[in-house]
């Protein structure tokens, strides 16, 4: 089992990894401030021949990743930057998850496709066009997800339209699961980054990543959350990405089959 530990230190946090999912606690001091939390990853194994840190120094800035704590398939990509090892879902709340990733230099717009497939195989595609620009995209599911269901998902750049084979893609897998009751009461009652330690402590990657996302945005200038921002990255070995600028993207439309 791979353990992992996040710091998120604007609450003055050490993250221990709880295993397969098992239920998190809470400790709070006299003033409301969390004093530890526990994140939860399901587990994913790695290869014995793919250290952990391969992600953070493997030279791939300039390939595309998936922003993910699971090692996802990588093809049509230098086989330095591709991470073998059996497919573990991360976990979302959402019933529209957005996904994130970390998209080259492509010198000009360019299209790309997003395809999610349900559990019987069948492919739900949207259509995305780049600005071309280096950095980290979110883009939101246009279609909704079921509870306790999984799902494959495959992002793809077209460098080369009509060449399939040839353009880069990612592929994962992500499971909704439904919110526990208490823990939804304790995100009610949350601050904004409360809210991140909690979603981190229950081992929901989707909503840990996008609303810290969404607070560095609204606080751009803000040193500690830049700083809690390079400990997430760093944790799940995509600290090369660190400093990549959040693009405003993407306008994307479903694509009949």
């Amino acid at each position: 089992m791979n353990r992992r530990f996040v710091s998120f230190s604007y609450l003055g946090l050490v993250l221990a990894i709880a295993l397969l999912g098992g239920r998190s606690s809470l400790a709070l001091d006299s003033s409301g401030y969390t004093k530890s939390l526990t994140f939860s990853d399901t587990g994913q194994p790695t290869s014995p021949t793919t250290p952990p840190s391969s992600l953070a120094t493997r030279g791939c800035l300039q390939e595309l990743l998936a922003v993910s704590p699971k090692p996802t398939e990588i093809a049509a990509q230098p086989e330095a930057c591709a991470l073998p090892g059996e497919e573990t879902p991360t976990r979302t709340v959402s019933e529209f998850p957005t996904f994130w990733f970390y998209v080259p230099d492509q010198g000009g717009q360019v299209s790309a496709e997003l395809t999610l497939f349900d559990p019987q195989g069948q492919p739900l595609r949207q259509q995305i066009v780049l600005s071309g620009e280096a950095g980290i995209v979110g883009i939101r599911l246009a279609q909704p997800i079921e509870v306790d269901r999984d799902y494959t998902w495959r992002f793809r750049i077209n460098e080369t339209p009509g060449e399939a084979s040839m353009n880069p893609f990612v592929r994962g897998t992500v499971r909704r699961i439904s919110l526990d009751p208490a823990l939804a009461a304790q995100l009610e009652a949350a601050s904004a980054q409360e809210q991140i330690a909690l979603y981190a402590a229950n081992g929901i990657w989707q909503e840990t990543l996008t609303a810290l996302i969404q607070l560095r945005q609204t606080q751009p200038n803000h040193a500690q959350l830049q700083t809690d921002w390079s400990s997430l990255l760093d944790s799940v070995n995509l600290g090369s990405i660190a400093n990549a600028p959040i693009l405003d993207c993407c306008t994307s439309q479903p694509v009949a089959d």
